[in-house]
């Protein structure tokens, strides 16, 4: 069962954003401490394999917060952009397993033995 034909560009989102949830769940965390040096115009850069894990790309927008312990980055998400992904693909998901939705997107592949126990329908 595919994603169908109706609606390609509404498809064609769902299927983006499906990748990048996946590839974001599936990746290596950044565990390291950088540090990084505040330039002239107030500019730093975030380390490569942060913007890598966290979809942050030219043109992302991030919020700063003040917090006890110093200043937290976040990036900023459109609910709205992501409410009508989900809104759009909601009849084409329904009934599917998450293994299914991964073994569309993926391929199907051979879960190790200590794996087997979690059961794909």
């Amino acid at each position: 069962m595919g994603i169908s034909s109706e609606s390609p560009k509404c498809a064609r989102r769902g299927r983006q954003f499906l990748k990048a949830l996946l590839a974001f769940l599936t990746s290596q965390t950044y565990n390291g401490h950088v540090k990084a040096v505040v330039t002239s115009k107030g500019q730093v850069t975030i380390p490569k394999p942060l913007r890598d894990q966290f979809g942050i790309g030219r043109g992302t927008q991030v919020d700063f917060v003040a917090a006890p312990d110093g200043i937290r980055v976040r990036k900023v998400v459109d609910r709205s952009k992501k409410a009508a992904v989900f809104g759009c693909l909601k009849k084409e998901l329904a009934g599917r397993s998450i293994g299914e939705l991964l073994d569309e997107l993926r391929g199907p592949v051979e879960l190790p033995a200590s794996r087997l126990k979690l059961k794909r329908t």
